[in-house]
């Protein structure tokens, strides 16, 4: 569905979230402008068909939430979360953007400024709506950039906010996870510290990709684009 075909569905909440997060773009050869990672490039694309082709799988035999694990690599397992690391600057968010943009799909990116709350129980039901919102846009993208910052390692000196925050968000994205079919939602996230990533988050984001600094072709090709 177009995101204008599900707008009358959509509770005031959904609305803002919907306003705040939806990422919208009129180029159509972002991938173009990322140099190099063409291997990480096509895997994106592949996982995207695969989220397509899920809608309309009825006879999908799904293992759960880690399917993808157990179906093999050729590419027609529904792949429920993705991860990009690797240093600053080097084109983890771009790529994003790029794959929402050539897949046609919306495409939410999610700031801890929408999730967190000043209330109590005002965060959980942001990322209520969150979740609902996203069911209603299926088949889409969910970009979380900055994962460290909103899913950091649980501590014993945490605030018990952002703890609630963490359990109510993996909570509700097991419940789209089972149902892939019914639900087929790309999460991505995107971290320069993959290492300070809840251990919990990690698990849920079967695929990772680094993306590095471009090699000398690469570097080539950089200098020529920004040249012109």
């Amino acid at each position: 569905p177009s995101v204008e075909s599900v707008l009358p569905t959509l509770t005031g909440s959904e609305v803002l979230i919907l306003d705040q997060c939806l990422w919208t773009s009129r180029e159509r050869d972002l991938f173009d402008k990322v140099i190099g990672l063409d291997p990480v490039k096509r895997r994106l694309l592949r996982t995207v068909e695969a989220l397509r082709a899920s809608r309309h799988d009825k006879t999908a035999d799904h293992y759960g939430p880690y399917s993808s694990l157990f179906k093999g690599s050729n590419g027609q397992s529904n792949v429920s979360g993705v991860m990009l690391y690797g240093p600053p600057g080097c084109g983890k968010s771009m790529l994003v953007r790029a794959l929402a943009s050539s897949s046609n799909l919306p495409c939410l990116v999610v700031a801890p400024s929408v999730l967190l709350r000043k209330y109590f129980g005002d965060t959980n039901q942001q990322i209520r709506s969150l979740f609902t919102l996203l069911s209603k846009l299926a088949p889409c993208i969910l970009c979380i950039d900055e994962l460290d910052g909103l899913f950091r390692e649980r501590n014993d000196s945490e605030h018990e906010v952002t703890r609630e925050l963490k359990t109510e968000f993996l909570q509700w994205l097991d419940g789209m996870m089972t149902s892939p079919a019914a639900h087929p939602i790309l999460v991505i996230g995107a971290t320069n510290r993959p290492f300070d990533v809840d251990s919990a988050v990690l698990r849920r984001l079967p695929q990772s990709f680094f993306v590095g600094y471009p090699e000398r072709i690469g570097r080539k090709h950089l200098l020529s684009v920004f040249l012109k």
